[in-house]
């Protein structure tokens, strides 16, 4: 596989594109497309890609409006833009709207566009470097103060283990890709619960009390780098906010509102299903009848995922009761009851998946001869036998 900077290059003169090639085609994987359709069509059919460079003035479809329709669904490209037109309005709005890394006249010399592409693919590289700080080391972090939180309240799994399902179900209904701040502000929208306090498990679905732990859990993610829009979204997660058009791509501008109500409309169809008695197609009935304004569009979403499953995607998958000893407990294991101490304190709530860092600590108050030993969990049919579980 070739080693070489991926380039796509756009422009409607056949002979600018050959010589392109001829210039810079030995030290850059080019591929071309004479109009800003195709190269639409280019980056969906021959990527990946890493830099893109397009001309501005182009019949039909210009270099702008393709580097709209190219960023939506690819906004972590470098992109370059070439005009003869040295207009500074130009400029301006392509470095606006197209979210350009470089403003270039036409023609330009074969060296200068050269360095401009290494210098697109150095940037490209630091784009993904920290796609990558943020998949991995900031997420796992997240990912411990999620199980933390679930540890410290046990009665707040349920709700947020339905809650971030629920997002991430109208995301995928409304096309919505790669968002993570998203699917991260549901699994930490009670983590203000650290702070407020809660007399009872019934005060979780409290509206008041989910507005406190939305304040107070704003304040808590603002102070950690790069969750300041996960803090957004989770101090505006009770508010209704009007949404833009444009739901399934949504920019800078509209993470926020996009996100926030998506999890309020989370929030809301988990609330009506516990009044369903936990009947999910019921609460998202009962909740379209409610006095609840949402944007229609994100029950068309929910509808839209159901109605594109297929027959056995809409069963959820076969599993079976089992007793199992604490030492034979495995991660995605769901229990069937409480989990409670000696002195009635709740360690796990019935229905949740057990994590390692759960049953860690169920094998510790196993050790200090505060629980039983064996508990009844649900496990997928095609689990190994429980004697063959290793301990």
């Amino acid at each position: 596989m070739s080693t070489k900077t991926r380039v796509l290059m756009v422009d409607d003169e056949p002979n600018v594109l050959s010589g392109y090639r001829r210039t810079i085609g030995r030290k850059y994987d080019i591929v071309t497309a004479n109009s800003g359709q195709e190269g639409l069509q280019k980056l969906e059919q021959d990527g990946p890609f890493e830099v893109v460079v397009t001309d501005m003035r182009m019949p039909e479809m210009d270099g702008l409006e393709f580097l709209k329709q190219a960023k939506r669904k690819h906004p972590k490209l470098v992109y370059v833009m070439l005009t003869g037109n040295a207009d500074q309005q130009t400029a301006i709005n392509a470095i606006n709207h197209g979210q350009i890394f470089r403003f270039l006249n036409k023609p330009c010399d074969s060296e200068v566009l050269e360095h401009t592409i290494r210098a697109c693919k150095a940037q490209y590289d630091l784009i993904h470097a920290e796609a990558e700080l943020l998949n991995n080391t900031l997420s796992g972090s997240v990912k411990l103060l999620i199980e933390a939180t679930v540890i410290t309240d046990p009665a707040a799994a349920e709700a947020i283990r339905a809650v971030r399902d629920g997002v991430n179900v109208i995301s995928k209904g409304l096309g919505i890709k790669s968002e993570w701040s998203f699917s991260l502000a549901a699994s930490l929208f009670m983590i203000g619960g650290i702070t407020v306090p809660r007399s009872s498990s019934e005060e979780i679905l409290d509206e008041n009390y989910i507005r406190a732990c939305s304040q107070s859990g704003a304040k808590l993610l603002r102070h950690i780098s790069r969750l300041d829009e996960v803090s957004q979204i989770i101090l505006h997660q009770r508010m209704p906010l009007d949404l833009p058009e444009d739901l399934e791509y949504p920019t800078d501008e509209t993470r926020v509102a996009i996100g926030s109500q998506i999890l309020r409309f989370a929030y809301d169809w988990h609330r009506y299903s516990q009044i369903a008695e936990g009947d999910r197609a019921v609460g998202l009935q009962k909740l379209a009848s409610s006095e609840e304004t949402h944007d229609p569009r994100l029950f068309t979403a929910v509808n839209f995922v159901n109605d594109n499953l297929t027959g056995n995607q809409k069963i959820e998958k076969q599993q079976r009761l089992v007793e199992l000893s604490v030492r034979q407990l495995r991660p995605g294991m769901l229990t069937e009851e409480d989990i409670k101490t000696s002195d009635d304190s709740l360690l796990v709530a019935k229905g949740q998946m057990l994590s390692q860092v759960m049953i860690d600590r169920l094998r510790g108050f196993f050790r200090a001869s505060l629980i039983e030993e064996i508990m009844s969990v649900w496990v997928d049919d095609d689990e190994e036998q429980p004697d063959k579980i290793p301990a």
